[in-house]
């Protein structure tokens, strides 16, 4: 067995190139020469074909998963592909509802707008889900409305924070 003084791979007595990395071995079947710790680099052109390719996948350094975005785009960012006229629609659909209902419609109209918000982002290339519903929303919005009458306005300030917190336990990821 002859040794390949570049990398240091076992090659056949009868072989003229490493079958590793296709350098030239010693013509000499005894001249094995170890591996150097830090061996020189070559800057000689490696011309030598590399007759035994390695067919064996290479599970330790696979890549990271890649997502499918726009049918051919491939990327692990996050982003928003929901257009200006969708949510122009949206937001006056929702408040001609609200107005014509005297405002009952407005936590529908609320969880319709979020919804269309949030199935349009892609976090870390995760599209996002939205599952509250506006019948969900209507029960925390009489709470909300009779505690702010209640504390003559004061519980106002928290009805914005409270929107976001019921938001965000209904958003998760759609897969």
């Amino acid at each position: 067995m002859k040794t390949c003084p570049n990398c240091g791979a076992s090659c056949a007595d009868t072989s003229s190139f490493c079958t590793n990395c296709g350098s030239r071995l010693p013509e000499n079947v005894n001249a094995t020469v170890p591996p150097a710790a830090n061996p020189a680099p070559n800057y000689a052109p490696n011309y030598a074909p590399n007759y035994a390719p390695n067919y064996a996948p290479n599970y330790a350094a696979s890549p990271a998963p890649v997502v499918v975005v726009n049918n051919n785009v491939n990327s692990t960012e996050s982003y928003f592909d929901g257009s200006l006229g969708s949510l122009i629609g949206w937001r006056l659909l929702g408040a001609l509802l609200s107005i014509i209902t005297l405002g009952i419609y407005t936590p529908w109209a609320v969880c319709k707008i979020y919804r269309w918000e949030i199935n349009h982002t892609v976090i870390n290339g995760r599209r996002l889900r939205f599952d509250g519903s506006g019948g969900r929303l209507f029960g925390q919005w009489i709470k909300w409305a009779l505690l702010t009458i209640v504390t003559i306005g004061i519980y106002g300030l928290w009805v914005g924070i409270k929107l976001k917190k019921w938001q965000t336990k209904y958003t998760h990821f759609a897969n």
